[in-house]
């Protein structure tokens, strides 16, 4: 008799855009529910989205509630005023929140983030074996994301590969650490990470 798996249920947290509520209650959620191994899901999306996201098992964050200082109008202020692109404003906030939520009581210690877009059409059991996180690798390939690496932790890209995905399982602890050593490089170089300092007023 084959003996059934553990499966290590973590808390899934997922920023939705208003342009994709439709898409992510009716398509995406339905699947999510089904496949991942959730022990509960925190949607983090502006407040007016609050009444098309509902749901058993389903906690809806204020997306400009998770940090102070953290808010959509305030990365777009910010790059506006760099002389950025504004029109990537959202994306620039999603990514912050993905960190900024570790700094709550909301997530255990380890939590996935997933993209909203993205549909789980097969039950995923687990996301850590013999002790270890698994991490997907794809081939895309975008070079900001690697100029952005080089210039916050001087890391190079060294494989032909890239771990770019729809989602990825979180250490708290982790991403303490990674956000404590930002903060006091920040302190030491002001200006030098450009949005980073916004996830902490």
């Amino acid at each position: 008799m084959m003996q059934e798996q553990s499966i290590e249920r973590v808390d899934i947290v997922i920023p939705v855009k208003t342009d994709i509520v439709w898409l992510f209650v009716n398509i995406t959620l339905p699947f999510i529910l089904k496949n991942l191994p959730y022990k509960k899901i925190l949607i983090l999306t502006r407040r007016e989205n609050f009444s098309k996201i509902v749901g058993a098992g389903l906690e809806v964050l204020d997306e400009d509630q998770i940090d102070q200082g953290l808010t959509l109008k305030g990365v777009h202020d910010y790059l506006e005023s760099r002389g950025a692109n504004v029109n990537r404003s959202g994306w620039y906030f999603q990514q912050f929140l993905k960190f900024a939520i570790a700094q709550t009581d909301k997530v255990g210690s380890k939590y996935l983030v997933w993209d909203a877009d993205c549909v789980p059409l097969s039950k995923i059991t687990t996301f850590v074996e013999n002790g270890k996180t698994l991490i997907d690798t794809t081939t895309e390939h975008h070079q900001p994301y690697f100029d952005t690496m080089d210039k916050l932790w001087g890391l190079h890209k060294q494989v032909n590969f890239s771990f770019i995905a729809e989602h990825f399982l979180f250490e708290k602890s982790l991403v303490l650490k990674l956000l404590d050593n930002l903060f006091r490089e920040r302190e030491r170089e002001r200006d030098r990470f450009g949005g980073v300092l916004f996830l902490k007023a």
